[in-house]
């Protein structure tokens, strides 16, 4: 069986990850991306908050991790959200698994894509499945990191600190300012399109194994 995820974010990566773990000999897995770099520009917070759930599974993804996550108690496992993007596409990768970054979809139906990539050419995927895991949000929520300690953020491995805000605080050194995914926090993180991806395997191996 061959399917096209469109978006090689945490939820479009986790899928892949799922799927290949247990239909790598079935199924032929292409992911498209339109970024340049995966993982820049960031959306979406770097906050795991159910670690417990999912740790020991991100751990079978990712052989070596650029960063570590810093345990946070009150909050959960803090990741580099870009970083943790990155290490997932590179293990996929790393197992036949062909990712196209500046590759816009300029049409699709649910078994095909139209593509355009670097330097304007022109492809076609065909296939069995096309899942979009693209994930647009209108969102006014802004994410800082910064070097300074952030009352209503934490601090993750590399010293730097993360925080989410409705509007942009001015009382501190800002490093970088993240997307959002959604305006609601809880589906900002990574819990959440970690339980996307688990959701559409799901329904993906209700349909391989109905035949």
């Amino acid at each position: 069986m061959k399917i096209a995820i469109i978006g090689a974010n945490i939820f479009g990566l986790g899928l892949a990850h799922l799927l290949h773990e247990k239909y790598h000999d079935d199924y032929s897995i292409y992911i498209v991306e339109e970024r340049a770099e995966i993982g820049f520009p960031c959306s979406g917070s770097g906050l795991l908050e159910n670690h417990k759930k999912w740790v020991e599974i991100l751990d079978t993804w990712l052989t070596s991790p650029t960063f570590l996550p810093k345990l946070n108690q009150e909050f959960g496992l803090a990741f580099r959200r870009d970083w943790l993007e990155k290490d997932l596409a590179l293990s996929l990768v790393s197992k036949d698994i062909t990712i196209d970054v500046r590759t816009t979809v300029v049409s699709q139906t649910k078994t095909s894509l139209t593509l355009v990539g670097v330097g304007g050419r022109s492809s076609i995927w065909e296939g069995d499945i096309v899942i979009d895991c693209r994930i647009e949000s209108k969102s006014t929520l802004i994410g800082v990191v910064s070097n300074s300690p952030q009352e209503r953020g934490w601090q993750r491995n590399d010293g730097t600190w993360e925080g989410w805000y409705e509007n942009l605080p001015t009382d501190f050194n800002i490093l970088q300012i993240l997307d959002s995914s959604s305006s609601i926090i809880t589906e900002n993180g990574i819990d959440f399109s970690l339980e996307l991806a688990k959701k559409n395997f799901e329904k993906i191996s209700n349909v391989y194994s109905n035949g």
